[in-house]
């Protein structure tokens, strides 16, 4: 089974599209769920499995999107990615993934 592709969003449009990539700081954890803020807003991040970040730990979480709730398939770490190239580039990305 192939899945839909993940569209590299900023938080603040994330109802836009089922399956999202977003990169952002970690402000609060718990085991189940953990909130992140990109700049644009917050979004809950629903865990399945126990992780390793911290809280101020920037990740990148793939996953589906339910409301402001995303389940999370893969959580990276993204604590080298120099973010300001990241929110220049993000616009270009968004641009090219919809052809």
């Amino acid at each position: 089974m192939r899945r839909t592709p993940a569209k590299v969003v900023w938080i603040k449009d994330i109802s836009k599209s089922a399956r999202v990539s977003v990169v952002g700081t970690v402000i609060r954890k718990d085991d189940e769920e953990m909130t992140i803020d990109d700049g644009t807003g917050q979004v809950n991040v629903m865990l399945n499995d126990d992780v390793s970040f911290k809280i101020k730990d920037t990740i990148r979480v793939i996953g589906r999107v339910y409301g402001n709730t995303i389940e999370a398939e893969i959580i990276q770490d993204m604590n080298e990615l120099n973010t300001d190239l990241y929110k220049k580039s993000v616009d270009i990305i968004q641009k090219y993934q919809d052809l």
